[in-house]
């Protein structure tokens, strides 16, 4: 929209291109998480190791990440995705919040719970419906800022648990706090 009040003709040009070029990748980039996801390299992961080592760096880096971890739970899936998963929820996470606490545990039916819990605002509940869509940010206490992403990685987590058969969903802590909860699937002793 910025662009069309763009009086130099040369320069508006060059920046409607760059923008058809970012939307094009942006969509190619979402249609392969969506559409063509590469499931021959999964393999049987220890998810306590994957959320431990997500958790360690961001300890390193400063963060008040805390993991309560569960009895070497294994999945099957890919690492390289899993690791994505879980780094961009704590990221998501110690953007709104000052601590984090993460829980694995098994839960029913041969499923894995993996509870992120802030200290946050939470999210509005008109935005719960749409959050996971693509460039969809939080307004209600989790603000936009340029500097936090364009509001694809919630998108993107979705579909890579999709993939795995997971599932997300956000549950907000009265007075104040998040819950990003994700289940998996348990990789069975058959496996």
């Amino acid at each position: 929209l910025r662009s069309q009040f763009i009086s130099d003709d040369e320069i508006r040009t060059k920046m409607e291109k760059d923008i058809q070029f970012m939307d094009a990748m942006v969509k190619n980039n979402l249609q392969y998480l969506k559409y063509e996801s590469e499931q021959s390299h999964y393999t049987i992961i220890d998810l306590d190791s994957v959320i431990q080592t997500v958790s360690d760096e961001f300890v390193d880096l400063g963060y008040s990440v805390t993991y309560h971890g569960g009895n070497h739970e294994k999945i099957i899936g890919s690492i390289t995705e899993m690791l994505r998963v879980f780094t961009n929820l704590i990221d998501n996470a110690t953007q709104y919040a000052s601590h984090i606490n993460i829980y694995l545990a098994q839960a029913p039916n041969d499923i894995i719970q993996i509870d992120i819990i802030d200290d946050g605002p939470g999210i509005a509940q008109e935005l719960k419906p749409i959050i996971f869509e693509p460039f969809v940010r939080g307004e209600s206490g989790r603000t936009m800022n340029t500097d936090k992403g364009f509001g694809l990685g919630l998108s993107i987590v979705r579909e890579l648990l999709k993939s795995h058969q997971g599932e997300i969903e956000f549950i907000n802590i009265d007075p104040k706090g998040l819950i990003a909860r994700v289940t998996l699937p348990m990789a069975t002793h058959k496996s």
